[in-house]
């Protein structure tokens, strides 16, 4: 190898031990105690949160993965089943909280595998996978595989706050007084809030099923990335960069998922309707 390839495979060989020790440390968190109802630490799919999937699953699929992933032994397989699990686990606090912020753990973990996934044994040559050999998944399967988890991460986030604010709270019009109009009536024109306003839950609410699904991908994606251009601006013009904005954050990391899907969209998408459709309409 290489200086530069030495390089590499140590910065894979980093990702992968960061990864795993991510799992590790969630599958500890999963037996702690209960978090006190008012403390601020956002919890873990765990004891003090009622799950869909008992925690002994959870627990026994991440510590698997981890252990492939610290011996770089059948990753792919290791990617694809944490990401499952990383969707389970946002729907299910999507479903308790539409606007958990899911950064801070989830999208970090799942960044990390889908570059592992995207870099295959052929980067990362410290491995289990490399040294034997093993075959790499295709690219368009990789980029496939990285197109469904975002899609369906970003996708879910829309869904669900798009669903809240249809049909669980007080409604498009008592929402956009509440979080377009009012804060911002004395910066823009009136009429412009409403409409956008009124508009945001419904835009949610459909890119986020168009994105689940995989239909119309990257049209979707990039009228979410220019609905999340217009949310960035809204808090950036409440507050300079240096000042504390977690919401803004979010909706930057929103953002950038969107730039993702589009961008691998184009690469790979072959788990979604778009695909489904693109094949049909082949001649045979």
């Amino acid at each position: 190898m290489t200086r530069a390839d030495y390089f590499s495979s140590l910065a894979w060989l980093c990702v992968r031990l960061v990864l795993a020790m991510f799992l590790i440390f969630a599958v500890i968190g999963l037996f702690q105690a209960p978090i006190p109802t008012d403390a601020t630490a956002k919890p873990w799919i765990g004891p003090n949160a009622p799950t869909l999937i008992p925690v002994w699953v959870y627990a026994l699929i991440f510590l698997g993965c981890a252990l492939l992933l610290l011996a770089g032994w059948h990753v792919p397989i290791a990617v694809v089943a944490v990401g499952s699990m990383l969707i389970v686990v946002s729907v299910e606090r999507l479903i308790r909280n539409p606007f958990t912020n899911l950064t801070a753990d989830v999208v970090l973990i799942l960044v990390m595998a889908l570059a592992l996934l995207l870099a295959g044994p052929e980067a990362d040559r410290w491995s289990v996978d490399s040294v034997r050999g093993n075959r790499s998944l295709p690219k368009m399967d990789r980029y496939s595989w990285a197109t469904l988890f975002l899609r369906l991460l970003i996708g879910a986030i829309f869904f669900f706050q798009g669903f809240r604010n249809l049909f669980l709270g007080a409604g498009p019009i008592t929402f956009a007084e509440r979080l377009y109009v009012k804060p911002f009536a004395a910066m823009m024109p009136e009429p412009l809030l409403w409409i956008a306003g009124v508009s945001n839950p419904f835009l949610q609410f459909g890119v986020g099923l168009l994105l689940i699904f995989g239909l119309f991908t990257r049209f979707a994606a990039g009228l979410g990335a220019l609905f999340l251009v217009s949310i960035i601006f809204g808090h950036l013009m409440q507050g300079p960069l240096t000042a504390p904005g977690s919401m803004r954050d979010f909706a930057t990391a929103n953002f950038l998922l969107m730039i993702a899907v589009i961008v691998f969209a184009s690469l790979g998408n072959r788990w979604s309707l778009d695909a489904l459709l693109e094949k049909r309409r082949r001649p045979s």
